[in-house]
């Protein structure tokens, strides 16, 4: 197991991150303002710091993919911190890799693709093998 955010505190996906009258901005503060977190919100964010931290590998993108779709890496979280599974990101490219074509894959690789641009991450790294 890996912890992402021990240290310096990961950054984290903010309201203040979309623009202002957007649905995402609204929902993303919506969120920080209750007690208990949607769903949505906490993937969105798991998302993001999955993002942020291995897309200087050039594997952000597959990783997010494969978390959603194939296999959760995030094994515990809690506020800047996240738990990753070493053997879970390990064995990312080759579970992605057999089952790109399913639906819940593209699925998943349409949600990251529409998060990642909201954010102004213009280009997703991810192509599929």
């Amino acid at each position: 197991m890996t912890t992402i955010g021990t240290g310096a505190r990961a950054k984290s996906l903010r309201a203040c991150d979309f623009p202002v009258g957007t649905p995402l901005h609204e929902f993303f503060r919506w969120n920080e303002a209750r007690w208990i977190q949607d769903r949505r919100y906490t993937v969105a964010r798991d998302l993001y710091h999955l993002y942020s931290r291995f897309n200087a590998d050039g594997a952000g993108d597959m990783i997010c993919v494969s978390h959603l779709a194939i296999r959760p890496v995030i094994r515990w979280r809690s506020r800047s911190r996240i738990l990753v599974s070493l053997p879970a990101l390990e064995n990312t490219a080759g579970t992605l890799a057999g089952s790109r074509d399913t639906p819940a894959v593209m699925a998943a690789r349409r949600l990251v693709e529409s998060l990642l641009a909201s954010i102004g991450t213009n280009e997703p790294e991810y192509d599929p093998p």
